[in-house]
């Protein structure tokens, strides 16, 4: 029994000295700082051109165990004169009162730069821990100039750069106590790159340093292209806000050259090429377009051609168009070149597109599009008619022609979901004869679908989404008889034919209060505003119509020249097809699940009609979201003269982005006299609701007040 007391004693000690050492090591070193140590300037207000200090107190009575990352750089508006300088130090705890040893860590610095700018954190070492310090905020100021301003910097998305990369540089204020408007922003052009001045990248930021609040906000944003192999520095640049003047310092970005099989293409990014030849059958004397596109993110603004060849073609032009947006890491669209050929004799002919080249910046792997052969006849004779170029777009609809870009709209027709309930039927009686005779899956069979109530309200869960979210222009109520529309509809074609345009959108408004949903008016409408010289209205009307028919091939390409003649790059996407799918889907399930028992019998019944029935939940809850998502967001086009896009809602404020007139953006808020809005390109911003045509009332409410506005300001 001693022996055991003996040993349990000595368990005991052990244990204590190892939760001794374990707290002194770990407690002293891992967990040590609880608190990140403070930095402190002396003086705390430092004029530009002098000398201060900035210093740190660890807990630790021995300087020797403490080390500061030799590689740490403080910011560029101070110089490292001296440091750092590891020394003891006898400091009073204000908490015990008693005097204890510590280390001190400081550096003797200069300001060389008026402004505001964060020191800190500070890494060091501590035995085997390595801490970080808090960060403190220096206001450097003129002497004549009391209080510090704010401070400029350069900021760039990689660090390095290839050569031909395109890539955003902002120049940003930082530590500002508020958003603040510059007045002047002068930046010099760089040597050996390609400097492009773009709006809407950036933004604004908020953050603390120690208490205080600070912002930093995006001045002036470029896509910078490196034209050569070396370094391209970015010169210092002025920006004037407040009544005071900061210059930034140099800002230099290391370039790579390019692998050699690149050099030809100069493709820098993430690409997909394509081609095509336009027809393969040309008779001697006519020409044909072969295109080449490229799409993806990367310097698609600068990109060189394949060169594409054939003995006996002789190419006589080359046209390219651009599609593509600036984004941080260069261009996000496409770029597309259209060659012309024209054969010298007939015969048969192969044109050679050779392989297209890119580097993947991010990994550096260079990727490749295969050489490509078309095979292209050329006939002494006129081809056949069948043969012959596209038909010219078509002009106005008239009555006649309205059903040919007409929608359904079955999911908007609650009656039809009554057409699917007899697959309810038919599938209750399959599971009662499939299901087994004694066991307890039975049992549950009888009390799932012995009762017809149950299979009602099933069949009405399926389709619930679409009873209840008709679409908000299928309007009940009309003024005007459906004939009487279709004779307006005629009189406004008669009109638009014969050049009275303004007879012909009058005809169309009026056609348009008693058949609201109809796409074929607002298509006529579109036609009569473009001729009638109003962009914004015409994409307004051709952008609805494809909103209530998003199927009709017609409508979408209206929509597509449209914006396109317009040069407009930030527009909203519009729905890809027509919520009469998920109808068409569930019409579908329902058949398939009618089926089912007779099609699996046995043990996997369950299982597979408990998985039919989760599919369908699934495809409830997915048309619910396109509904909301695609056709029943709030959206609007800018008005005639394009819009200004705001950084803040103010009058006062900065642009942010300009919009071309007729582009179309989604609504997000709706304030007082200001919309938060969102374009294609995910750039937000606000925009002044005499700027904006939007879905209410089809537009015309918002025309009447900005055209009030325009006759107030004259």
């Amino acid at each position: 029994m001693g022996g055991c007391g003996r040993a349990c004693w000595f368990c005991r000690r052990r244990l204590v000295t190892a939760g001794a050492v374990f707290f002194f090591f770990f407690g002293g070193l891992g967990l040590w700082p609880q608190d990140a140590p403070r930095l402190v300037l002396a003086p705390e207000r430092v004029e530009e051109g002098f000398e201060f200090t900035v210093s740190f107190v660890v807990p630790h009575p021995r300087p020797e165990d403490v080390g500061v990352e030799p590689e740490f750089r403080f910011p560029p508006a101070v110089e490292l004169v001296r440091g750092p300088e590891i020394s003891p130090a006898v400091l009073k705890n204000p908490v015990s009162g008693e005097w204890e040893r510590l280390t001190r860590v400081s550096f003797l610095l200069r300001a060389v730069r008026p402004g505001r700018s964060v020191l800190g954190p500070v890494p060091f070492s501590l035995g085997t821990g390595d801490f970080l310090t808090a960060s403190v905020l220096l206001e450097c100021s003129r002497a004549q100039a009391p209080t510090a301003s704010f401070d400029l910097v350069w900021r760039s998305s990689p660090g390095e750069l290839y050569e031909g990369e395109s890539s955003a540089v902002f120049l940003e204020m930082t530590n500002l106590e508020g958003i603040s408007v510059p007045e002047l922003v002068s930046s010099p052009r760089p040597g050996g790159a390609l400097f492009e001045e773009v709006k809407g990248l950036g933004g604004i930021t908020g953050y603390t340093v120690g208490e205080r609040e600070l912002f930093s906000m995006t001045v002036a944003s470029w896509l910078l292209t490196p034209s050569s192999a070396g370094r391209v520095t970015l010169p210092a640049s002025r920006v004037r806000a407040g009544g005071v003047t900061v210059t930034s310092a140099p800002y230099s970005i290391n370039v790579r050259g390019l692998p050699p099989e690149v050099k030809t293409s100069g493709a820098v990014g993430k690409f997909t090429v394509d081609s095509r030849l336009q027809r393969g059958e040309i008779s001697l004397g006519e020409s044909v377009s072969l295109f080449f596109r490229v799409r993806g993110e990367g310097n698609l603004n600068y990109l060189q051609p394949p060169l594409v060849s054939c003995e006996g073609v002789l190419i006589t032009s080359r046209e390219v168009s651009a599609s593509h947006l600036p984004f941080e890491r260069g261009y996000r669209g496409s770029t597309e070149w259209e060659f012309r050929l024209s054969p010298q004799n007939a015969g048969d002919f192969t044109l050679t597109v050779p392989r297209f080249f890119w580097l993947d910046p991010e990994s550096g792997e260079v990727s490749s599009a295969p050489a490509k052969d078309y095979r292209l006849r050329v006939l002494r004779e006129e081809v056949s008619a069948g043969g012959g170029p596209p038909l010219g777009k078509p002009g106005v609809l008239f009555s006649r022609n309205l059903d040919s870009v007409e929608a359904w709209d079955l999911c908007d027709k609650p009656y039809l979901y009554g057409f699917l309930l007899p697959a309810g039927f038919f599938f209750v009686r399959g599971m009662r004869r499939a299901r087994p005779k004694k066991n307890s899956r039975a049992l549950f069979f009888s009390l799932a679908f012995r009762f017809p109530g149950g299979l009602v309200l099933g069949a009405v869960f399926t389709g619930v989404f679409l009873c209840g979210s008709s679409y908000a222009g299928a309007g009940d109520v009309t003024e005007l008889e459906r004939s009487e529309c279709l004779a307006l509809v005629d009189r406004g074609a008669e009109a638009y034919e014969n050049g009275a345009y303004g007879e012909a959108r009058e005809a169309f408004l009026l056609a348009r209060e008693g058949l609201p949903t109809s796409p074929g008016i607002y298509h006529n409408l579109g036609l009569a505003a473009d001729a009638l010289g109003d962009r914004a209205f015409s994409i307004f009307y051709f952008r609805r119509a494809v909103m209530l028919n998003p199927s009709a091939a017609l409508l979408r390409s209206r929509l597509a020249e449209a914006e396109r003649a317009a040069d407009i790059t930030h527009a909203a996407a519009v729905p890809d097809f027509h919520p009469d799918l998920f109808f068409l889907l569930l019409a579908a399930f329902c058949a398939a699940l009618a089926g089912m028992p007779w099609l699996v019998r046995g043990r996997h019944v369950l299982l597979v009609c408990v998985g039919f029935l989760l599919f369908g939940a699934l495809l409830s809850g997915a048309g619910e979201v396109y509904q909301s998502s695609a056709r029943l967001r709030p959206w609007g086009i800018a008005a005639k003269g394009g819009g200004e896009m705001r950084k803040i809602p103010r009058a006062e404020s900065s642009n942010w982005l300009t919009l071309a007139e007729g582009t179309a953006v989604d609504i997000i808020s709706r304030g007082e006299d200001f919309f938060l809005v969102r374009t294609g390109t995910g750039i937000e911003g606000w925009l002044e609701r005499g700027e904006l045509l939007t879905d209410d009332e089809g537009g015309v409410d918002a025309a009447k007040t900005r055209t009030e506005a325009e006759e107030k300001e004259a």
